[in-house]
């Protein structure tokens, strides 16, 4: 899925480029970061989203998973830096850099299985006859293995084209990406049957 190999491309370089167009992390702590990610990916794989998808429906978690993209993408420039003033006083600016950045993994990580899992699903249930069922998975994961290619390479050019400064550098690569989730959130509503 391109907005998941994009994100993945980005977040790293995102978190450790100097500011200000990054947040100037370690290298272990992106890798823990990740490694969370993943154990809250297995969690919520096994735990939850079967029951979840049962309930909401596969366009339901389909829909949801590419909104929360959008979100994920969207709101990952807009994470503070570690030597910011929090909101709130009983908080740190590191501390509110990595709850920031943990909502944004935490709703990547949702929208990864949800929308992957849903919409493999919807491709499979979409098939009119078994017969064709194999060209339309070749199909499906054709154009998968295409965005999964391009993605990572645009959204690097992206991220090293983009001025370094505070006002627009980090929202061009991910806005790219958000725009484009947005754009297929919307037309997920067009999904019959």
């Amino acid at each position: 899925m391109l907005f998941r190999s994009s994100f993945n491309a980005l977040y790293p370089i995102f978190a450790f480029a100097d500011p200000p167009l990054g947040r100037n992390i370690p290298a272990r702590d992106i890798g823990f970061s990740l490694s969370a990610a993943g154990v809250a990916t297995i969690i919520f794989q096994v735990l939850i989203f079967g029951r979840l998808r049962d309930r909401m429906g596969n366009k339901a978690t389909y829909r949801a998973g590419l909104g929360l993209f959008a979100v994920a993408l969207l709101a990952t420039p807009t994470v503070p830096f570690a030597d910011s003033k929090p909101p709130f006083t009983f908080l740190t600016g590191d501390v509110w850099m990595w709850t920031h950045l943990s909502l944004v993994l935490l709703a990547k990580t949702i929208a990864s299985v949800g929308g992957l899992s849903s919409a493999l699903l919807l491709i499979t249930n979409s098939a009119p006859e078994p017969e064709c069922l194999g060209a339309l998975n070749g199909l499906a994961q054709t154009l998968s293995a295409a965005g999964r290619a391009i993605g990572p390479v645009v959204a690097g050019g992206l991220f090293s084209a983009a001025p370094n400064n505070r006002r627009s550098g980090g929202y061009i690569p991910f806005g790219v990406f958000g725009g484009v989730a947005v754009l297929g959130f919307v037309a997920s509503w067009g999904i019959r049957g």
